[in-house]
């Protein structure tokens, strides 16, 4: 919340008051952001080739992005207002989830893709920051895409 209320220059009672309470700013928040999210990550998933490059590139576009997954899932968990769980699951959902889904769908031969596409991203969110290859080694998003790789062949 702080770093909306220091992004925005108002005070918390104001913004409160605008959008019916501090959960309803936080809810309207996580919608905005993963759907600024979901616009830069269906980019990716169009942009590249192979489905190993696609899915590194969507890992980095998605450790690139102003806001931490593990926390949102988190602070979802916390949430007490009558559908405020259920909202940012379905933000959570049709931007990160769906769209990797369909990816992996048309890629892999998988029972459940969004089964697959949320161990990925949990996956993902445990890497913290994205990683450039500078020194040959194998950065971590690489390492964590050819380990959910090898799972899904396996």
């Amino acid at each position: 919340m702080s770093q909306i209320l220091d992004q925005s220059g108002l005070k918390a009672p104001t913004l409160y008051h605008h959008f019916g309470g501090k959960e309803r700013l936080y809810v309207t928040w996580v919608g905005q952001a993963l759907g600024t999210a979901r616009h830069d990550l269906c980019s990716t998933l169009r942009s590249y080739g192979p489905i190993n490059d696609k899915l590194i590139a969507y890992a980095n576009t998605l450790l690139g992005q102003p806001f931490d997954l593990l926390q949102i899932l988190r602070d979802r968990q916390i949430l007490t207002e009558p559908d405020a769980y259920d909202k940012v699951q379905e933000s959570v959902s049709s931007c990160l989830i769906v769209p990797l889904a369909e990816a992996m769908d048309s890629n892999f031969k998988v029972d459940n893709p969004a089964v697959s596409a949320n161990l990925f991203l949990l996956m993902v969110a445990s890497c913290k920051k994205p990683y450039s290859i500078k020194d040959g080694s194998l950065p971590p998003v690489a390492h964590t895409v050819d380990v959910f790789l090898d799972g899904i062949e396996n």
